[in-house]
């Protein structure tokens, strides 16, 4: 299930639906399992090794919808960058010097045109949300296996 959350972070940063479906079902998932597990189990005072193993799953999932909350925020900002970029055929820059392409009203036949040149904050907060995507393909696992040699070293020297 954890691992199932993580195909969210080879969609696109815009396929918000998508990847919130992934990771919400995942979590609700966890969530009946770690009842029935519980259910099953005798209740104690301490904390058993079941509770820390699901409750750590649960958190890599969680995590996994807090990169989705921050990739569709990035990408969101770059949409709305983006579309200020607004240019008719009609328009001729051509004359214009790389200033005044580049300044966020230019009147044009008697209409304001907003013109936002490609900028690069705009794509770079684009970018940033791929690139948080290729980090968090990489870095999820590794700190979940990470996270599986803690615990059964722990939990398995124990007994």
């Amino acid at each position: 299930m954890i691992k199932i959350s993580w195909i969210a972070f080879s969609l696109s940063p815009r396929a918000i639906p998508a990847r919130t479906l992934l990771g919400v079902n995942a979590i609700l998932a966890q969530i009946f399992q770690f009842g029935s597990i519980r259910a099953l189990l005798p209740r104690v005072s301490y904390i058993k090794a079941i509770d820390v193993w699901v409750l750590g799953s649960m958190t890599f999932v969680f995590a996994s919808l807090v990169e989705l909350a921050i990739v569709g925020y990035q990408a969101k900002l770059y949409d709305k960058k983006h579309k200020k970029r607004t240019i008719t055929e009609n328009d001729d820059l051509q004359g214009l010097n790389f200033r005044q392409r580049t300044d966020t009203k230019i009147s044009l036949s008697s209409s304001e045109v907003t013109v936002c040149c490609m900028k690069s904050s705009a794509f770079l907060t684009f970018l940033k949300s791929q690139q948080i995507d290729f980090y968090a393909k990489i870095l999820f696992p590794a700190f979940y296996s990470l996270f599986n040699i803690v615990y059964w070293f722990y939990y398995g020297l124990l007994e």
